[in-house]
């Protein structure tokens, strides 16, 4: 394991876990998420903090992607020099709406000049991967799992080593999603993908629940 995913749940008042795609939504909508992706990061750095072998990847939003005072807060937390910056790669997903690319294209070489790493997530699934993929200087290419997940075709095979052949001559890194047996972790790792993710490797825990941090 050389990094975890972290991944944002609402409990309600009965104690119940609400995945992100029944609120995010609704919280984009009332202008909530800025506020939402600010909290995130605070407590992937405490996490960090608290930790000090972990790498995490945290999600943002595309509307984050102009939050001047994000980058900000990030600089503030990062300047004590308590958290290796390299521990810390932010996801954006790839077919989330982006406002301003330009103003996100700055934001992320804000990131890179913190020391922090940027992954485009769901690569491939949607018409802007090669566009954002020019505006934005992702470290990784997070490969849909779309693509991942059996039953695979042979359109699958072949967008796979697209990515494959694309991100090895821009010098990234690949990462498949959705691994969820060996038969698929197999599949990708001779296709060429670099890492991988997915229940196959682990479901999500509470951190303290993770051994070995």
């Amino acid at each position: 394991v050389v990094m975890y995913e972290a991944l944002v749940r609402k409990r309600t008042r009965e104690g119940e876990l609400v995945l992100p795609g029944e609120f995010l939504g609704a919280a984009e909508h009332l202008g909530l998420i800025h506020e939402i992706d600010r909290w995130v990061v605070r407590t992937a750095l405490g996490l960090l903090e608290a930790h000090p072998t972990l790498r995490l990847m945290v999600n943002l939003s595309g509307k984050s992607l102009d939050d001047i005072s994000l980058l900000e807060l990030l600089g503030s937390r990062l300047s004590g020099g308590t958290i290796e910056p390299r521990r810390l790669t932010f996801e954006v997903t790839e077919t989330s709406a982006i406002v301003d690319v330009e103003a996100a294209r700055r934001f992320s070489d804000g990131l890179q000049g913190l020391g922090c790493d940027l992954a485009l997530d769901d690569f491939g699934a949607g018409f802007g991967s090669f566009s954002y993929l020019k505006q934005l200087p992702a470290t990784y290419l997070k490969i849909d799992g779309e693509f991942v997940a059996a039953p695979r075709s042979q359109t699958d095979d072949v967008v796979i080593d697209a990515v494959v052949s694309l991100a090895r001559a821009l010098d990234k890194t690949t990462v498949a999603e959705h691994v969820e047996s060996e038969e698929t972790f197999g599949r990708v790792k001779e296709a060429g993908v670099d890492l991988a993710q997915g229940f196959h490797f682990g479901r999500p825990v509470p951190v303290e629940q993770i051994s070995g941090i």
